[in-house]
């Protein structure tokens, strides 16, 4: 359960900033861009996979 919802934040949160972030800035940033949206990411996705793992540990 919480190895779930870790995934889909991760992919969530990669797809949004990975979409959002460079299309609102120049095409020069976009590699830093792509690389801040990458951490972000995964730190969007650690978050809800502590959360997830919180949630399977008092469910099970």
């Amino acid at each position: 359960m919480g190895l779930i919802l870790s995934l889909i934040g991760l992919v969530i949160a990669a797809l949004t900033w990975g979409a959002l972030v460079p299309a609102m800035h120049f095409m020069a940033f976009a590699s830093i861009l792509i690389i801040n949206a990458i951490i972000v990411g995964l730190i969007i996705g650690a978050v809800l996979g502590a959360i997830g793992g919180l949630v399977a540990f008092y469910v099970e």
